[in-house]
């Protein structure tokens, strides 16, 4: 495919897909139903693992 002919496909994002598959926003705060804002995002999977072992406890 040459760069003429390849067009990106417009994503519906991460939210918008975890509402429709799981019928849930995950923008909203399940306490208040405030609008969550993202600050940050993890991607050092150590960290993640260290925080979903914190979790289980």
């Amino acid at each position: 495919m040459s760069e003429e002919e390849w067009k990106p496909v417009p994503s519906k994002g991460w939210a918008a897909m975890i509402r429709k598959v799981y019928e849930v926003d995950p923008m909203v705060c399940p306490k208040c139903g405030s609008t969550i804002k993202v600050i940050a995002f993890i991607t050092d999977f150590q960290a993640v693992d260290c925080i979903i072992d914190h979790l289980k406890s």
